[in-house]
């Protein structure tokens, strides 16, 4: 009879990179998706993504998301993964939130030892998330972004944000609808000095005040 060689076809999946911010407070945390395209991630067909909250160095699934956004609600050590996944092969209700690690899903899968096509990007983008309480503005000193966290503040009422440089001249403003977050404001232009930040409380008398240190 005629003879052949079956070959195993090559796992094609690739999850990719995410780009962690280095700040969070209790609430939301956000990972952005690298835009290179060699930074994934590779989708066959029928494949999906998701991404993978777990907590702690033995990443601890504790939520998963179609987007790479997620609300905390307890302090720590936390790490959003990509996980691109075939729902006919990769059954996602073994996963016990709490229980089941990043770890055991990776076991399943081929990149890690398993026979499942997938991707998990193990390392993911992890964060450091704190109970920021009261901090008005961080980090200060502050070089390219500032953070300004909002729920204890306004309580989800709209806001105004004025920066003001060291000659008291508004560089930045903003008005919008403070709800539960944390906002995030770019200062990659702005020169070395003393800034002082202004946040209102739209038709109410809250306000709060900080100097703010550009540093370059």
């Amino acid at each position: 009879g005629a003879q052949f060689t079956v070959e195993d076809s090559p796992c094609e999946a690739d999850a990719g990179t995410l780009e962690p911010e280095d700040h969070d407070c209790l609430g939301n945390v956000i990972a952005e998706k690298k835009k290179k395209k060699d930074d994934g991630p590779e989708v066959p067909d029928g494949y999906e993504v998701i991404y993978v909250l777990t907590q702690g160095s033995g990443l601890v699934i504790r939520d998963v998301s179609d987007e790479p956004e997620f609300n905390v609600n307890a302090t720590g050590r936390y790490t959003i993964h990509t996980l691109v996944y075939d729902p006919n092969t990769l059954d996602l209700g073994i996963v016990q939130f709490g229980v089941t690690t990043g770890f055991d899903v990776n076991g399943l899968l081929v990149q890690g030892g398993g026979t499942i096509c997938g991707a998990l990007d193990v390392t993911g983008a992890s964060f450091t998330v704190e109970d920021c309480g009261n901090r008005f503005i961080f980090p200060n000193p502050a070089e390219d972004q500032l953070h300004i966290p909002f729920s204890a503040m306004f309580q989800g009422h709209p806001a105004t944000i004025q920066l003001f440089d060291p000659f008291g001249r508004i560089v930045f403003e903003q008005t919008l609808e403070a709800v539960n977050s944390i906002e995030r404001i770019s200062i990659a232009d702005f020169s070395s000095g003393m800034y002082n930040v202004v946040i209102s409380g739209t038709g109410s008398t809250n306000w709060r005040r900080s100097q703010l240190i550009m540093k370059k």
